[in-house]
């Protein structure tokens, strides 16, 4: 079941960014009379079938495999879709634990399928915190995404927490086929991995939202968001850059929260190039 009572109204410090413009999400329910049809109707439609995020589903893309939650929304495909990229405590210490410690993949992924998104959370394999392995899994994980015949292709959005936002940020600048990008908290990735790819900024082709949270515990943290929204003021990149002051720090975006509204605002509605 969907749980469309976890968008709130959010408040916060926009930086730049054109007026948004929210409308009526899509809520899927199921009725228990009618499952026995379901069933015969989810065999038969396979890739379209609508339904919660309660496993874990197998995807594959030329050589690579992965596993991801996988929300499918209610009506008729192609759908807008969103790549949600998890940050590295999960490469590290396991999906259990991240769990424990306020993950919720599932939430994440009904919501946004409520909203009207196929959304399509990876859970990485390559462990650990080799950038490289995880930009190369994460990018088959694109090609997953536009694989899909029930997927919109003009309408991917490339999106990550910590790690998963600096992985969003490689995939800008190599110039990943998607509408948009959306940061939160993205990790700086240390060795000079965030200045370089600073440098690479202008070279970004679709429009970026970056969200952080002003009491996030990593300073690293606030310190790239910092330095990126002076590379993308300084580029002629549409973006986003939203500071909130109502707590939850660095695993505000762990899970639905306040910040759902502006993010759903800027998804249906992005900054164009002036």
């Amino acid at each position: 079941m969907c749980r469309a009572d976890l968008r709130h109204t959010s408040t916060g410090t926009l930086s730049t960014g054109k007026g948004l413009r929210g409308r009526r999400p899509l809520v899927r329910t199921t009725s228990i009379a009618v499952l026995p049809l379901l069933a015969v109707l989810l065999g038969y439609f396979g890739t379209f079938a609508t339904g919660a995020a309660t496993s874990l589903e197998t995807w594959r893309h030329g050589d690579t495999e992965g596993s991801a939650y996988i929300c499918v929304p209610k009506g008729e495909p192609p759908f807008p879709a969103v790549l949600l990229n998890h940050g590295i405590y999960i490469d590290q210490r396991g999906l259990g634990a991240a769990k424990q410690r306020g993950y919720k993949p599932e939430a994440l992924c009904e919501t946004l399928a409520t909203d009207g998104y196929l959304a399509f959370l990876p859970i990485r394999r390559s462990g650990g915190s080799n950038l490289k392995a995880h930009l190369r899994e994460v990018m088959a994980a694109l090609g997953a995404v536009r694989a899909r015949p029930d997927v919109d292709r003009s309408r991917i959005t490339f999106a990550g927490h910590s790690r998963g936002g600096l992985l969003s940020l490689a995939a800008a600048v190599r110039g990943a086929p998607v509408r948009s990008f959306m940061l939160f908290a993205p990790a700086s990735g240390g060795r000079g991995v965030f200045t370089k790819l600073l440098g690479a900024v202008p070279r970004i082709k679709a429009p970026m939202l970056v969200m952080i949270e002003r009491s996030d515990k990593f300073s690293v943290v606030r310190e790239a968001v910092d330095r990126l929204e002076e590379a993308l003021r300084a580029s002629d990149v549409p973006y986003n850059v939203t500071r909130y002051d109502r707590g939850g720090g660095h695993d505000l975006f762990l899970a639905p929260g306040y910040y759902w509204s502006d993010m759903l605002s800027f998804l249906r509605d992005p900054p164009e190039r002036e």
